[in-house]
């Protein structure tokens, strides 16, 4: 979704991840909200939300390594990780310590690249 599309393949990696079936009502709700909103303050906001969430929750790095594996997976889904989903992983990331280089070798790790 960074990189200003989402596809059937993320929607899948998401639905599978947080264990949730999108129908078509579902999908066309969140296209819409996607459509209905500045994309980049869509996206600013989500990861707020998600920061916020993370540290209220006191989650510990090995919890947010795999909250990154998992984002990972999903850039990954339509077979590419652009440099703007890149760009979101790392802004989420570094807010818990996570530099640049262990997600590189987190999609190293995951045989993604």
């Amino acid at each position: 979704m960074a990189d200003g599309k989402i596809d059937d393949a993320e929607l899948t990696a998401v639905s599978e991840i947080i264990n949730y079936e999108y129908d078509e009502k579902n999908k066309q709700e969140l296209l819409n909200e996607i459509r209905a909103n500045d994309f980049n303050t869509l996206i600013s906001d989500y990861l707020h939300d998600a920061i916020t969430y993370c540290e209220n929750a006191e989650l510990r790095k090995y919890e947010i390594i795999n909250i990154v594996k998992q984002l990972i997976i999903i850039s990954a889904s339509d077979n590419r990780i652009e440099k703007s989903e890149l760009d979101v992983i790392y802004a989420y990331s570094k807010n818990f310590g996570i530099e640049k280089n262990e997600i590189i070798f987190l999609i190293n790790q995951l045989e993604l690249n």
